[in-house]
């Protein structure tokens, strides 16, 4: 019988992530690798491409918190609040980091309250941590333009990844974001599949790009007119044809850039 590995350390193989200050060393018990810590421990995370990043985490309450649901808040490096979690026993956190890439992230991790005193260890054991990864969720746009409205839940289909649109549909863009806006679009039997114009209007209700699609286009949104975070509207011109055996409006659809 081949046995299996026990991981000598929480890290990811991955090497996009790293450990700073307010870690103790890696400990084992019963097959299990973790490592405690007293307070504001350091992560260093890397998001290196244009895809929405969270940090993962499998955290358990320690005895510097009287093994109690506590808060634990991950900050940037500046003070920044990045998200608050409540861990109330050992169980998946996740905090989504800002959509701007590439970048290193240095991330502080608070737990609220500890500091108490362990019975048997003269450390202060706020909470442990058994798994530290990044999650990436690829998106039809880079992370710093969210799709927020009229659009379908995001599908995969012969390795493609789309997003269904009915009709006017908002794109909210980071205010730290690239110069152009790329996507594919394509008709869909809302509009036969056939030729139409998609307007792109910015948040003073004008026409900042126009662009003619039938089959798969690629459309480039010049952004740099946006000083900073903005709304966007995709709006195609008619549309609305219903789809046998469909309930929903299936006017065009969007890619991820080709």
């Amino acid at each position: 019988m081949t046995s299996i590995a026990t991981p000598t350390d929480i890290l990811p193989a991955t090497h996009d992530v790293a450990l700073g200050g307010g870690w103790y060393p890696p400990e084992q018990h019963r097959g299990t690798t973790f490592r405690w810590v007293e307070n504001d421990a350091v992560v260093h995370v890397a998001a290196l491409k244009p895809l929405q990043h969270a940090l993962r985490m499998v955290v358990e309450p320690g005895p510097g918190l009287g093994l109690k649901p506590f808060e634990l808040s991950a900050r940037a490096a500046d003070g920044t609040e990045i998200g608050k979690a409540t861990v109330a026993s050992k169980q998946v956190v996740k905090f989504a980091l800002p959509p701007e890439s590439p970048r290193v992230f240095t991330i502080v991790l608070h737990a609220a309250g500890g500091g108490s005193a362990s019975p048997n260890d003269p450390r202060v054991l706020n909470f442990r941590v058994f798994e530290l990864s990044v999650e990436r969720v690829e998106d039809v746009f880079p992370a710093w333009a969210a799709p927020v409205g009229g659009f379908y839940p995001l599908e995969r289909h012969a390795g493609s990844v789309f997003r269904w649109v009915s009709g006017d549909a908002t794109v909210a863009v980071y205010h730290v974001h690239g110069e152009t806006l790329s996507f594919d679009a394509e008709s869909g039997p809302g509009l036969e599949s056939k030729p139409f114009r998609l307007h792109v209007i910015g948040p003073d209700g004008n026409d900042i790009h126009t662009a003619e699609v039938a089959s798969r286009t690629n459309v480039r949104v010049p952004l740099t007119s946006l000083a900073g975070a903005a709304a966007l509207t995709l709006r195609a011109e008619g549309g609305g044809r219903p789809v046998k055996g469909d309930p929903r409006t299936l006017n065009f659809r969007v890619f991820a850039a080709s």
